[in-house]
């Protein structure tokens, strides 16, 4: 029997800022395909849930309201036409576990994947609303263990909510990207693009920044960090640094064509990760860009390409990031990064060992 799959996601893939996102789960997709299996889609596109790009509810509602009970919306799916569900983590809330408990009760021998993006994730959350989000998170993930199977995860983590876990670092789709083809010489383009929140770390480059150096540094993306970043653009005179909001597609393409060296996630140690897998640090190495990190990436370990820093909030100074541009560029070690994200970092070879260990 042809084994089928729903991939389940509570996000808005129409979002510019899940840019990043929509990549990661239309890959995914595409890779379980390529492992033989017919796979379904359910995802937000605004305030619409659809399978397979078709509307299934129109939701209506404050947004916190919506996020409550979207589980609750997917019951009129037929999970008994699935073997496997691959279920991207989000907090855990009332109608999931609902939702889990049903497809248990009408399905017992199907297989649930739960896919974690970050872990821990309890410091991502502040604020008052963020507390009640948490303490909800806290009562109801402890549940899980009786629904889900198998948890993946990047981290060292062998089980996770007393549920076991396989090692699955982020993937890429490298035929996505364009590849990059810097022609200025005697200056050097630093690329940033992210979903700006604290733990990215990019204040550890402001603080470094000389405007004497030969460099810009393009900022690509939202976020909470944002107006923060500009702040201290401002406040400290730094020039050469430009902010362009979220981009997509050809603009994007264009924009990182020019571009010499990248900035990976410089301050994930703040949130307690110990293991970063960027998903950033994939589309720089698809797109030929070498690129600065810290904490441990496994899929970067030893790449001449890759420059790894310390896991602290020590300011990076700019000299060191030419330095670096000046070795990459000497050595052709560009040359190297297309060929080895083709070969190491697609995403159906992440699945396809994800699915062994089933």
């Amino acid at each position: 029997m042809v084994k089928r799959a729903l991939l389940i996601a509570n996000v808005d893939l129409a979002d510019v800022n899940n840019a990043g996102v929509a990549l990661k789960i239309n890959g995914q997709a595409q890779a379980l395909r390529d492992d033989g299996l017919i796979v379904d889609t359910v995802y937000n596109i605004g305030t619409n849930i659809v399978l397979n790009k078709k509307t299934i509810k129109q939701l209506s509602g404050l947004s916190i309201q919506r996020k409550l009970t979207w589980f609750s919306h997917l019951q009129q799916i037929d999970i008994k036409a699935y073997n496997l569900i691959w279920l991207r983590h989000q907090v855990c809330t009332p109608s999931m576990i609902t939702f889990l408990d049903t497809v248990r009760q009408d399905h017992p021998d199907i297989t649930i994947i739960m896919d974690m993006p970050t872990y821990p994730y309890d410091q991502e959350w502040s604020g008052l609303l963020g507390y009640a989000a948490m303490s909800m998170d806290r009562h109801y993930r402890s549940k899980l263990k009786d629904y889900v199977d198998l948890v993946t995860h990047s981290g060292p983590e062998r089980e996770i909510f007393d549920i076991p876990t396989v090692s699955m670092t982020n993937g890429i789709d490298v035929d996505q990207f364009e590849e990059a083809a810097p022609e200025e010489k005697d200056h050097t383009h630093i690329l940033a693009i992210g979903k700006w929140r604290h733990w990215h770390g990019l204040d550890r480059i402001l603080a470094g920044w000389d405007n004497q150096a030969k460099a810009t540094l393009h900022v690509v993306g939202d976020g909470a960090s944002v107006p923060r970043l500009k702040s201290l653009c401002t406040e400290h005179k730094l020039s050469n640094i430009r902010f362009y909001g979220p981009l997509t597609g050809p603009p994007l393409d264009e924009l990182a064509r020019q571009c010499h060296i990248a900035i990976g996630t410089l301050g994930i140690h703040r949130k307690g990760v110990l293991v970063n897998s960027s998903l950033k640090h994939r589309e720089y190495c698809s797109r030929g860009i070498p690129f600065i990190y810290s904490s441990d990436d496994p899929d970067f370990k030893n790449c001449t390409f890759a420059l790894k820093v310390t896991a602290d909030d020590v300011p990076i100074p700019i000299a060191q990031l030419l330095e670096f541009d000046k070795r990459c560029r000497d050595q052709n070690l560009r040359s190297q990064m297309r060929p080895y994200a083709t070969e190491q970092l697609s995403w159906r070879q992440k699945i396809s060992q994800v699915l062994a260990a089933v």
